[in-house]
């Protein structure tokens, strides 16, 4: 037999055996053999797929199944039970498993529930390892899982993982804090919780398509994790999924997103976020204290949970600002620039609804937008104010401006009702001096106060 004929012929059996997804995954990996040129190699590795088909049969024995394919490098798994992966037992198909090649017993494995596959239930290497390459093969099957807490707090630095993954399970890589990198493969559905939580040292993650669900936690605490770039498939980014991380670089969220999980971002570096047009829901506190300086919502977002995007202070022209909790207006908070205070209407494009009362301290004029509220700061009033202009539709909080040196006043209101300072001033006895009012064209009240 030819060494083609002897390759179709174990083709054939792979195709009869394993999912169709995994066939040219097994065929690669059996033609990295440094022998893979003898027909003999390839006779051995029929032979053992041969014993493979017939344990997949009903009155197939356990005992019938060798071992080992001698001559192959492939050692042949077991039904049932957990079996120890030697990492000499696979140098010659794929490659070492750490970089000195010296481990041995490096994992555990445990059958899949069709037995077709392993999944790889822990690490067993205690000391540090710069680079943990996973064979895509072990005893002659594809690895398809990385199992719970597989590499719990182990010292795996740069680990890569086969294209045969599909499923990372909760805690795999739960405090691996020397883990600086990790390829997520392509073919992965499913990242379980808390799956690489703690994982301090952890610098960028791509999310492929093919995965659906950010779970609970799943980066909770990766403080160095600056870049993540989340797949067009994922539907979900779960509670707690990137809190705490660094995301300096931003994020955008796919349009397939369609919610955002309580505490999702909270308290990471978080600069930029850009919200996928899917979105419908997003948690309470989801991007609170973070450091965002914008906010793009591609679409329209029907529950936001309470303060989804409060308390992230930055600064912007001179004055402090926040985002309200709802993420679509602008509240400032104070002023530390110098000369006349002119408050913007937008900031960054985006309306200004709030203004806090700190803002005017130690100012003596002022012009407050159209739409906005000024609300106090802890009580204080401010009594520096000289001249103040107000636009239309504002309202303001009793006694903020407790300006009894105010001498001029003007703006518009709905009716004539609207005199902001009229109740302060006559706390003290003080005669509000003379206003006059002109209805405009568009029927509302031109105002205008001046002090005696």
């Amino acid at each position: 037999m030819t060494k083609e004929q002897a390759q179709q012929a174990v083709a054939e059996l792979i195709a009869s055996v394993y999912p169709a997804n995994m066939h040219q995954l097994i065929m690669e990996g059996f033609a990295k053999a440094p022998n893979a040129g003898d027909p003999a190699y390839w006779e051995n590795i029929r032979l053992g797929l041969s014993h493979q088909q017939a344990m997949t049969s009903k009155d197939a024995k356990k005992e019938d199944w060798p071992a080992k394919v001698e001559g192959s490098g492939v050692a042949i798994a077991e039904n049932k039970g957990t079996d120890t992966f030697d990492n000499a037992g696979v140098q010659k198909t794929t490659g070492v498993v750490a970089d000195d090649g010296n481990a041995k017993k490096d994992f555990d494995i445990s059958p899949s529930k069709d037995g077709r596959s392993v999944i790889i239930t822990a690490y067993k290497v205690q000391r540090h390892m710069d680079r943990v390459s996973i064979p895509s093969l072990i005893n002659g099957k594809p690895v398809t899982g990385i199992g719970a807490r597989a590499f719990y707090k182990k010292g795996a630095k740069n680990v890569i993982l086969p294209d045969s993954v599909t499923v990372i399970e909760e805690e795999a890589f739960l405090d691996s804090i020397q883990l600086a990198s990790i390829n997520i493969p392509t073919g992965v559905t499913s990242i379980g919780k808390r799956a690489f939580a703690g994982c301090n040292n952890l610098i960028t993650i791509a999310i492929p398509d093919s995965v659906t669900n950010i779970g609970d936690s799943t980066f909770e605490g990766c403080g160095r994790l600056s870049s993540v770039t989340l797949g067009k498939g994922i539907t979900s980014i779960g509670t707690k999924a990137f809190k705490g991380c660094g995301l300096s670089a931003g994020i955008i969220i796919p349009d397939g997103v369609t919610s955002i999980g309580d505490e999702a971002f909270f308290k990471s570096k978080l600069s930029k976020v850009t919200i996928g047009k899917g979105v419908t829901s997003i948690g309470e506190e989801a991007f609170a204290q973070c450091n965002l300086s914008s906010i793009i919502f591609s679409g329209s977002v029907k529950n936001i949970g309470e303060e989804a995007f409060a308390r992230n202070e930055t600064a912007e022209g001179g004055f402090k600002v926040l985002y309200s909790d709802d993420g679509k207006s602008i509240i400032i908070s104070d002023y530390e620039g110098k000369g006349k205070l002119e408050i913007p209407s937008k900031i960054r494009g985006v309306p200004v609804s709030t203004i806090q009362a700190q803002v005017f301290a130690g100012k003596s004029s002022a012009a407050i937008p159209d739409n906005v509220a000024v609300v106090s700061s802890g009580g204080r009033r401010y009594h520096t104010l000289k001249t103040v202009t107000i636009g239309n539709n504002v309202t303001i909080d009793t006694d903020i401006f407790d300006a009894f040196d105010i001498e001029k006043i003007t703006g518009f209101h709905k009716d004539k009702t609207f005199v902001p300072f009229a109740k302060a001033y006559e706390k003290i006895g003080r005669k509000a001096g003379t206003f006059t009012f002109e209805k405009d064209k568009s029927g509302k009240y031109q105002w205008e106060y001046k002090a005696r």
